[in-house]
């Protein structure tokens, strides 16, 4: 069900030609990647040191990624990136440090 949804935004985004797609992503009508393998999963997870969100889990053994369907939407990172937001942009941490 959720494949058939990502499937539903990559056709979609491409067909009416919302952002600049690569030659790849709308010959093969698809945003997203090849899926995750378990070792990439579980290495992420040692990485981490966390057991990472059975729906998000779902999502990258469907796709590794999705790139973004239009110039609003975020883009999903593929799991070899995804780290704590700390290590990615520390500039976020500072502009929330007032905060207690």
């Amino acid at each position: 069900m959720k494949k058939n949804l990502l499937i539903s935004i990559s056709e979609k985004a491409i067909k009416y030609e919302d952002f600049n797609f690569t030659s790849e992503q709308i010959e093969n009508n698809w945003l997203g990647t090849i899926p995750a393998t378990e070792k990439q999963i579980n290495d992420a997870e040692n990485k981490l040191g966390i057991k990472l969100p059975e729906n998000y889990i779902e999502f990258i053994r469907i796709t590794n990624g999705f790139s973004a369907p239009n110039d609003i939407e975020q883009s999903f990172e593929n799991i070899e990136n995804i780290d704590f937001l700390k290590n990615i942009d520390d500039f976020v941490i500072e502009a929330y440090a007032y905060l207690p």
